[in-house]
């Protein structure tokens, strides 16, 4: 008698200890929505820079030696999700590739945009025949191999930069010889208050993947078209004409607000610069 009460308490608190467990893993104080969205990112960065300026009118910044603390394809992925989540302003882009604030994409608009099929023409192996085949070359999230971040630069005391938009796209190349012809913007995504009009002061961070799929900040381009001064003149402006600067700051982005900050940036010179 003693062993079979004994046994049964036994089962008892077995099947409590899993109730509680199962109910604790069960919060229903949080919400589905919490539970499925992706972790806060954040990311420190050390660069070394240096200016060009061949274009003669303004003047870059070119990426000499990085280091990341946190992969930039977490980043991507997350901000490629917020484009179809409803949640963001999404953008189509001008003839020119540039933002198309007049074209603002819902998410079924948004992929319909990006959809492209193309016909070409397959041998049939058995009679030889030419035959017409569809090929999808649609733009996806396994497509992008760039991603462009706007931001406005203040320098009133210091050096602030607020990035505004992120843009979705792909390295365009040369069939021929391999080599890097420019970037095709596909679709632009507003972070934080999206894009400050009365602000003159704009630059373009590149974020471009290598040969290994690898994604890594290549250099700092001038938003040409809407820009009075970008970030390589304000750093030389400020700190005079070095052939090297080392650049620190950390990313951090909010995908439930759909924030991107930049913060802690550092800008010295560095004649003997140690390369990461």
């Amino acid at each position: 008698m003693w062993n079979f009460t004994f046994g049964t308490m036994n089962k008892l608190v077995f099947i409590g200890l899993l109730f509680l467990c199962y109910s604790c893993s069960n919060d229903a104080s949080e919400s589905a929505d919490e539970q499925e969205r992706p972790a806060d990112w954040k990311s420190s960065f050390e660069l070394v820079v240096a200016l060009d300026s061949t274009n003669d009118e303004f003047v870059d910044l070119h990426i000499v030696s990085s280091k990341q603390s946190e992969s930039l394809s977490v980043l991507i992925d997350q901000a490629y999700d917020l484009a179809f989540s409803g949640d963001a302003d999404v953008f189509g882009t001008t003839l020119f590739g540039e933002v198309d604030q007049e074209n603002q994409l819902e998410p079924k608009k948004l992929l319909e945009s990006l959809e492209f099929f193309d016909t070409v023409y397959v041998e049939d192996l058995i009679t030889g025949e030419l035959k017409d085949t569809v090929v999808d070359l649609s733009f996806n999230k396994s497509a992008v191999t760039l991603l462009t971040i706007l931001f406005s630069i203040s320098d009133d005391h210091s050096i602030d930069m607020k990035p505004t938009l992120l843009s979705m796209g792909k390295q365009v190349f040369n069939e021929e010889t391999g080599q890097l012809r420019g970037f095709s913007d596909k679709f632009f995504v507003a972070v934080n208050d999206g894009v400050e009009i009365d602000t003159e002061n704009y630059d373009k961070m590149i974020i471009s993947s290598d040969s290994l799929g690898q994604f890594n900040i290549s250099s700092f381009m001038i938003y040409n078209e809407e820009t009075t001064k970008g970030l390589g003149e304000i750093i030389s402006d400020r700190h005079g004409v070095h052939e090297f600067y080392e650049m620190n700051f950390s990313l951090e982005f909010d995908y439930s607000k759909a924030e991107l900050t930049l913060k802690n940036l550092t800008i010295s010179p560095a004649d003997e610069p140690k390369l990461i």
